[in-house]
């Protein structure tokens, strides 16, 4: 079935295209009742469907025009137009010949039920022809109303022109805060890098001093005094990690580039190899499923997430459980993700993001010492990486860290 589509507006056009397509209509479309006619005149359609108001050419006049030419007149005509059409309107434009007529919006099985009766009518013979000619104040109050739709297309013209320009202001604008936040960011990592690297000197310094003393005056100091002492190792050994934290986090801005192949499996026995020690105190099971596969990854960046991940999993046990790990990896698709499993003392729901979070501790440190950045430094090597990074966890249920990375060509 051939279908003429006839509007001036290309929307309309459009979505009257994609609302016939559910009874495979061939459909073509004209802009104006002349583009309309120029159409009709050098091809056959089954069926035209028009609006009324447009330029040039409206909808009553190409109806009237189509339904007394001799060669035209057996093609019927739908006039299908917006909800502003009067009762008078549809009067007027079936006693020029409109075989139906109906208004916008409407549901779309509705107007394709109307259209394929008009079809089968045609059919059978049953064709609409013009009962009166045009009338001349009618028209001129119809000029009026085409007046008033160019008017109105006009002024939303001249809005959506204001618009664009408004919205391109407000990208420039963005764009440009968008960089100096850049600028920004990029400033305040070097302050931090700059401020931790200067930090480890006097902090190491300060640690050499105190055991200097200590062995100086350890045959004359009091308990009260020892436990200051031990105060200030404590500090100064909390204060070192921070600084090592600052600094992995920093260097993580790194972590895109020079990506290669990585061993999955070579990555996780290093991560593990790291806690042999605190593994074997804390008496924790860590297992590792064999044939982990490749990633694409930057190598030193890969294992230190996988080294937070596990010293993770050993910290956050409950007292008196003993820590078990399972390290797995999974392909899927083009992407492989990899998973850190525990029996610790798990994550609620409203806080599994807070997590990844710089400096974030749901812990007291007297309970769960650390630095609050382990999980930061981890998402943000796996986002540099091109990755993502979640968990999967509930209160005294245990946890299963993942994230996932491109996968290795095999």
């Amino acid at each position: 079935m051939k279908i003429l589509i006839v509007d001036d507006r290309a929307e309309n056009r459009l979505l009257l295209q994609e609302q016939l397509r559910g009874i495979d209509a061939d459909a073509v479309t004209a802009e104006s009742g002349v583009r309309a006619l120029r159409e009709l005149r050098t091809r056959h359609f089954d069926l035209v469907v028009s609006d009324l108001l447009m330029p040039e050419m409206d909808g009553f006049q190409l109806c009237y025009l189509l339904k007394t030419d001799p060669k035209l007149k057996k093609t019927p005509v739908v006039i299908y137009t917006a909800n502003y059409a009067t009762k008078k309107d549809e009067e007027q434009a079936k006693s020029l010949g409109a075989d139906d007529f109906i208004t916008r919006p409407i549901d779309e099985e509705i107007l394709t039920a109307r259209i394929q009766q008009v079809m089968h009518q045609a059919q059978a013979g049953r064709i609409a022809e013009p009962s009166s000619k045009p009338e001349a104040g009618f028209f001129r109050e119809y000029s009026s109303l085409l007046i008033e739709k160019l008017e109105d297309q006009l002024i939303t013209a001249e809005e959506n022109a204001r618009l664009k320009q408004e919205l391109e202001q407000r990208n420039t604008d963005l764009t440009r805060a968008n960089q100096e936040l850049l600028r920004v960011n990029q400033d305040l990592e070097a302050y931090s890098y700059s401020v931790s690297h200067d930090l480890r000197a006097p902090v190491r310094a300060i640690d050499g001093m105190v055991r200097a003393l200590l062995d100086e005056i350890s045959a004359t100091v009091s308990p009260e005094g020892q436990r200051y002492i031990e105060r200030i190792q404590h500090n100064v050994a909390r204060m070192e990690a921070l600084i090592n934290g600052l600094l992995d986090h920093y260097r993580m801005r790194s972590a895109g580039d020079s990506m290669v192949r990585v061993d999955l499996d070579r990555a996780a026995a290093q991560a593990v190899a790291n806690h042999d020690f605190v593994a074997r105190a804390a008496g924790a099971r860590i297992q590792v499923a064999p044939g982990l596969p490749a990633v694409m990854a930057h190598e030193q960046a890969l294992i230190q997430i996988l080294t937070n991940l596990v010293d993770n999993a050993l910290k956050f046990v409950a007292r008196g459980v003993a820590p078990d790990i399972r390290i797995g990896a999974e392909r899927i698709g083009e992407r492989v993700r990899v998973t850190v499993t525990d029996n610790g003392i798990g994550i609620a729901a409203e806080d599994r993001e807070k997590v990844f979070n710089v400096f974030e501790r749901l812990q007291g440190e007297d309970r769960y010492p650390g630095t609050g950045l382990g999980l930061a430094i981890v998402r943000r090597g796996i986002e540099k990486m091109g990755g993502t990074v979640g968990v999967s966890s509930a209160p005294n249920q245990g946890s299963t860290f993942w994230f996932e990375l491109k996968a290795a060509a095999d």
